[in-house]
C-alpha cells in the first residue's frame, strides 16, 4: 500500500505508486485506463516509458490535440458503426480516431478517439426514452487494439468506480478511517474487501434464486443483522 507524502496530490501519488509497482513487477499490466485528471504530460511519459499503454478520458477542449481532432472528424463520416444492446438499452455507437497526433510535452505518438452513443432506452419492447452522449479519450495504443475495445474498457473503468467504489463508499464506510496508524489502515481495508467479496459470492453464488431488484443487499444485510440479535423465529427471507 503506497504511504501518500504530507500535501501530495493524486498526480504525484500516481506516479510513485507506478514506478513502485513497476520496481516490483515489472510489467504489471498492458493498458492503464484513467480520468481526465491524468492527461497530463510528465504521467503519459512515465507510463509510455514501462511500455504500458494508456486510455485517459479527455474532458478539457481547450487542449490543441483536441481541437485539430475535432476539426478533422467533422469533415468525415465515422470510421466505425456499430450497434450493441446493454441491459435494457440499444445503443448504436459512432467513432473516429486518427493516429499520430501530438499533445504538447508528450514524448510518444497520440492515438485520438471519439465515440458518440445514440442511446434507446427501453421497456416491453418500447422506446420510453432517447439520449446521445459523446466521449473523447487519447491513447497509446496501437492499431490492434480494435477501437471497439477501446470502448468496452473505458465503460468497464466506469462501472468499476460507479459501482463497486461507490458501493464501499456507501454501504461499507470504505471512505472512514477507523484507526490511525498505516499498517492498522491497511489491515482493516483489507478485511473491509474481504468482507465485500465474501458478501458478493454469498448472494450471487451461494444463494440459487437471489432477486437483487426484489430483496436489495441492504434490506438483506439489516433482516440477517435483525435475526441475528434477537434470535426471533422470523421465516427466513432468503431460502438456497
Amino acid at each position: 500500500m503506497l504511504r501518500c507524502q504530507k500535501d501530495e496530490g493524486e498526480i504525484t501519488a500516481a506516479k510513485r505508486l507506478v514506478e513502485q509497482l513497476y520496481q516490483r513487477f515489472h510489467h504489471f499490466t498492458d493498458i492503464l485506463v484513467c480520468d481526465a485528471l491524468y492527461a497530463k504530460a510528465p504521467f503519459i511519459n512515465l507510463v509510455a516509458s514501462f511500455h504500458i499503454d494508456l486510455i485517459i478520458r479527455i474532458k478539457d477542449m481547450r487542449l490543441h490535440i483536441v481541437k485539430d481532432a475535432l476539426g478533422l472528424f467533422s469533415k468525415r463520416k465515422p470510421d466505425h458503426v456499430w450497434t450493441t444492446q446493454v441491459k435494457n438499452q440499444q445503443i448504436r455507437i459512432e467513432a473516429w480516431e486518427d493516429h499520430g497526433m501530438e499533445m504538447t510535452n508528450v514524448q510518444v505518438g497520440i492515438r485520438f478517439v471519439r465515440f458518440v452513443e445514440h442511446i434507446q432506452i427501453m421497456r416491453h419492447g418500447k422506446v420510453i426514452k432517447t439520449e446521445t452522449k459523446e466521449t473523447l479519450l487519447a491513447t497509446t495504443c496501437q492499431e490492434e487494439v480494435k477501437v471497439e475495445s477501446i470502448w468496452k474498457m473505458i465503460h468497464k473503468r466506469w462501472n468499476i468506480e460507479n459501482c463497486l467504489f461507490h458501493q464501499l463508499k456507501t454501504h461499507c464506510h470504505m471512505d472512514h478511517r477507523f484507526v490511525d496508524r498505516f499498517h492498522a489502515i491497511t489491515a482493516c481495508i483489507y478485511l473491509q474487501m474481504v468482507a465485500f467479496n465474501l458478501w458478493q459470492l454469498y448472494l450471487f453464488r451461494y444463494l440459487l434464486q437471489y432477486d437483487q431488484k426484489k430483496h436489495p443487499q441492504v434490506a438483506v444485510a439489516e433482516r440477517m443483522r435483525i435475526e441475528c440479535e434477537m434470535d426471533l423465529k422470523i421465516p427466513p427471507l432468503l431460502s438456497r
